[in-house]
């Protein structure tokens, strides 16, 4: 089986060795889509040995529209894979019977998977990383958001046409898919006072579902200093068409609920084999 995994990427050398590292587990290529970041990031890239390099520029401004573009046609070169991941660098997909879950979704003729979104706690160690031994599982915690339930992975010889929504929250692909799972899990509630995005939900009895953990808390200082490097990169196409509106609500309101996801970040659990 072979798996391809596209990201673009902006200033991420404080995660992307833990993303090529976890990806190169499972994957046999990575490319990766640098938006001109002046760190460490390229360098980093560069030192994978299966990963592909590009870079674009927007001028020094977000443009959800470009990376949508980039997420929605890049996969195109690589038909010839049975699996695509679409993801954000702070994004993990993760699941410890990969291959047998694939292999069950081709058999099941399924297209396209949606994890099951997580916001991770800055206490949270990755799935895999250089500092643990190679593929032992490790305690992850986090907080269950819809927000972050994408659908980002899919069979390139079941799909011919997908477009993005921003930030990959959403997508349209053709032919119509089978889509698994079909629903969203768990009893869904709201967190007042964050923004009503914040939709938050119990983990149910789905656990064999692949888990897709958002690793953007790094620590409090790191997480300021680059909501707001973000905040000031929003182009004018982004805040026209309320695209990363997020990034526009107050930084204190983000850090409430950075410390609510500490506070509250419970086990993330999988069934112990694949059963299906």
């Amino acid at each position: 089986m072979k798996i391809v995994v596209i990201t673009v990427a902006w200033n991420e050398e404080k995660i992307m060795e833990s993303f090529l590292f976890h990806y190169s587990q499972f994957a046999q290529k990575i490319i990766v889509f640098d938006n001109m970041s002046d760190d460490s990031t390229p360098d980093i890239v560069r030192r994978c040995n299966i990963t592909e390099l590009y870079h674009f520029d927007s001028n020094q401004k977000l443009r959800d529209d470009l990376n949508s573009k980039i997420k929605s046609e890049a996969w195109l070169n690589y038909d010839n894979y049975d699996w695509v991941i679409c993801v954000d660098s702070d994004e993990l997909l993760y699941h410890p019977h990969i291959f047998e879950f694939l292999e069950w979704c081709e058999r099941e003729n399924i297209s396209v998977v949606t994890p099951r979104g997580y916001d991770m706690s800055p206490e949270s160690n990755f799935p895999y990383s250089p500092s643990n031994e190679k593929n032992k599982r490790s305690s992850l915690k986090g907080i269950g958001n819809r927000l972050y339930s994408k659908p980002i992975i899919f069979s390139p010889k079941r799909v011919s046409q997908v477009i993005f929504g921003p930030g990959a929250h959403s997508a349209m692909y053709k032919p119509e898919p089978k889509i698994y799972p079909n629903s969203n899990c768990g009893k869904v509630y709201k967190v007042d006072p964050f923004p009503t995005s914040m939709i938050i939900y119990e983990e149910s009895e789905e656990q064999s579902v692949p888990k897709l953990l958002h690793y953007r808390f790094h620590g409090m200082s790191d997480f300021t200093q680059r909501w707001k490097s973000v905040d000031l990169r929003r182009s004018n196409i982004n805040i026209e068409n309320n695209f990363g509106t997020h990034y526009g609500t107050a930084i204190g309101t983000q850090l409430k609920y950075y410390d609510w996801v500490v506070s509250n970040s419970k086990d993330i659990h999988f069934e112990s084999d694949f059963s299906f």
